[in-house]
């Protein structure tokens, strides 16, 4: 039982470091780079915030009670936000005819996914809400047409979101 404790204190120490080296690593835009001084990444923000999503949901470590984790995670899902948004004004540019068609890539289920730990304590703002409505509806259109991974973590997400059925 001693070594069990003394792992917990290791394993809580490396938690409580590698979360400070995530925030030196934060730009001011709220994304994370692959490594120090290379320029922010979307897929490794997504990452990230996946991943502090299932900390908080496991019970490993309650980032609400951490202002400067829950900061962090503001700044981060912001900036995906609006990478979204970004998504759809592309679309809609390149795509204005067949924007019923799919136009879902990981990058949308991955930030569905990543977004859906954070739903009820985050809500989507105004400004992010019609690209945001746009991604979960083609999520729960075209889900199916994806790999089992992806097929999960869009049904999660979409559970997340309260949308029980899948048509």
């Amino acid at each position: 039982r001693l070594a069990m404790l003394f792992d917990l204190n290791t394993l809580s120490g490396r938690l409580s470091g590698n979360l400070l080296r995530l925030k030196k690593l934060q730009s001011p835009n709220g994304a994370w780079p692959w490594f120090e001084s290379m320029p922010e990444s979307r897929y490794i923000t997504q990452n990230i915030v996946t991943g502090l999503g299932h900390l908080d949901h496991l019970g490993v470590k309650n980032i609400h009670d951490d202002p400067a984790l829950w900061n962090m995670i503001t700044k981060a899902i912001q900036y995906l936000d609006g990478e979204l948004v970004k998504d759809y004004d592309l679309a809609k540019k390149n795509y204005p005819d067949k924007m019923d068609e799919n136009h879902l890539s990981s990058a949308q289920i991955q930030y569905l996914y990543a977004r859906s730990y954070f739903i009820k304590d985050l809500p989507v703002t105004s400004g992010n809400r019609i690209s945001f409505d746009y991604y979960k509806k083609q999520a729960a259109k075209y889900w199916l047409q994806y790999d089992f991974y992806f097929q999960g973590m869009i049904a999660l997400a979409l559970n997340r979101f309260e949308i029980m059925e899948i048509p």
